[in-house]
């Protein structure tokens, strides 16, 4: 719609130099800090945890992922500023007065300069570059939406979707800013539980008790957060600038915001499957039935193939949730293996009593 108007090769050229220097200094950022294994998991294997030496904030992060998107965003750009000096060297041997007109520097600010050097390539030559350039950023635009969409748990990579919604669900539905102090746990009734609210919690659970259910505080399955802190988890870019700032981290603790965030990340990723499928049968996961599995319509059936069903039920080891696989489904054993808590005795059996989902 800008056609050739000058004013928008500036804008187009000038975002593209700027983002090449943003993302050459963001992977030189990432090399200074994770040299000599700076960023590698802060505690051994036989480590029992509540000691660490200081590590990189980028220590627990998907360095593999990470280097995948600054890979895909330095081509692109790369390719933009190929192709805006190809076309410019096009257009100054372009037999037409008008085309040009259209290669003077005013149309190609900051790039324009690579002229002399594109000079002896002929017209069809070229144009076959063009061809191939424009070829392998398309290539790579495409790569990149095939990877995001095959890796949902890829934050670093999904943070340039979701930071615009999450920016926009930052503020309460009043207008007031979220941020705060937390809200307080609140009782079945709607109370918030203080010291005052003691006695009604205890007579909440014995009521519960006698009905065989049990009264819930805060968080147990990972069902139970908010949409908004799901989005929270999904939004993280694992830059770990929350665990470079945490006094429990910078003091020698195993506590780590980041690998905490991340930890719960990858758990929803891997349950949502289950909790889909179960939810489409209509109950909850622990009570799904063999019976219910025999006649459920499969992910690999004509029918679930067509609907797109994700069938987290069939235990399959590609979602991530089978015996033996990187992820086991629960949550506390997640924490435990990224070290985010010390393996004391008093939080195994907690992990025994209240197991996540």
């Amino acid at each position: 719609m800008a056609g050739p108007s000058a004013w928008w090769a500036w804008v187009v050229e000038s975002i593209a130099w700027l983002s090449l220097a943003g993302i050459i200094h963001l992977i030189a950022v990432r090399r200074i800090l994770t040299r000599r294994r700076a960023a590698a998991p802060p505690f051994d294997a036989d480590s029992a945890g509540g000691t660490r030496t200081r590590t990189s904030r980028f220590a627990g992060s998907s360095q593999g992922q990470a280097h995948f998107v600054e890979a895909v965003v330095a081509g692109v750009v790369v390719c933009v500023l190929v192709l805006r000096m190809l076309e410019h060297a096009q257009l100054s041997l372009s037999p037409d007065p008008a085309d040009a007109a259209l290669a003077h520097w005013t149309h190609f600010p900051l790039t324009a300069w690579t002229g002399p050097l594109l000079a002896p390539l002929s017209v069809d030559a070229l144009a076959a570059a063009i061809t191939v350039v424009a070829t392998i950023k398309v290539v790579i635009s495409m790569s990149w939406f095939v990877v995001v969409g095959l890796q949902p748990s890829m934050g670093v990579a999904w943070h340039r979707f979701l930071a615009f919604v999450n920016l926009y669900a930052r503020r309460n539905t009043d207008g007031t800013k979220a941020l705060g102090p937390a809200k307080p746990l609140k009782l079945p009734d709607g109370q918030p539980l203080t010291a005052d609210t003691l006695d009604d919690l205890d007579a909440a659970m014995e009521a519960a008790e006698e009905e065989g259910t049990e009264v819930k505080l805060g968080v147990e399955r990972i069902e139970d957060f908010t949409w908004k802190g799901l989005l929270d988890f999904s939004t993280c870019t694992e830059c770990g600038r929350c665990q470079d700032l945490c006094p429990a981290w910078n003091t020698g603790k195993p506590l780590s915001p980041k690998l905490f965030t991340l930890a719960l990340r990858d758990h929803h990723a891997a349950a949502a499957p289950y909790l889909r499928a179960a939810s489409a049968l209509g109950v909850e996961p622990d009570a799904v039935t063999e019976e219910m599995l025999a006649q459920r319509h499969s992910a690999r059936s004509p029918l679930g193939r067509l609907t797109g069903m994700t069938d987290g039920l069939e235990n399959d080891d590609d979602l991530g949730l089978a015996p033996g696989s990187a992820h086991t489904g629960d949550v506390l054993g997640a924490l435990l293996a990224a070290k985010a808590p010390p393996p004391s005795r008093a939080w195994l059996r907690a992990r025994r009593r209240w197991p996540a989902r």
